[in-house]
């Protein structure tokens, strides 16, 4: 019976801190659920933003391709280094323009998940003037509103190609 009150006191002062510390601090970012934006709002949002990236490539257009791109952004190209930011994307971009790869046409694009980040998965075909393959793959895409659009935050893709050979 001595002891109780100690094991009381222990008992509160864990019951306590478990409590505040899965509490969020001010500093501490807050993960997002559910958009309160529809899901086929935000679909057709970024959709609109796919049509505007497609025509600037169509166009060679690498500053407006890189436009649809968060001012943040990270693009993950295979065999390439992490490029970073709009300058960067822009320079990445006219490279594959370069090589005559203008016409993107996506094969299927799915909203994985809706918050403050909207994460898109999608495939692709990428191919030149005259309709030649140039390249097969998918892409996994974290979205941001940015100046109130949605804007490309994170771009992983690969190709569903082998690695040529030399």
């Amino acid at each position: 019976m001595r002891h109780l009150p100690l094991l009381l006191s222990c008992f509160i002062t864990l019951s306590c801190l478990t409590f505040y510390s899965c509490k969020p601090t001010p500093d501490q970012p807050k993960i997002a659920s559910e958009s309160t934006i529809p899901r086929d709002s935000i679909k057709a949002a970024i959709s609109a933003q796919n049509v505007l990236f497609a025509k600037a490539l169509a166009n060679s257009d690498s500053v407006g391709v890189a436009n649809i791109y968060a001012s943040d952004a990270e693009f993950m190209a295979p065999n390439e280094s992490l490029t970073q930011g709009r300058v960067g994307i822009v320079h990445v971009i006219g490279g594959y323009i370069r090589e005559g790869m203008i016409n993107f046409n996506l094969t299927s694009f799915e909203i994985l998940s809706v918050g403050e980040m909207v994460t898109v998965q999608k495939s692709y075909i990428l191919t030149d003037k005259n309709g030649g393959n140039k390249d097969i793959g998918k892409s996994v895409e974290v979205w941001k509103v940015e100046d109130g659009k949605y804007k490309i935050f994170r771009d992983c893709f690969n190709s569903d190609l082998p690695c040529p050979t030399n």
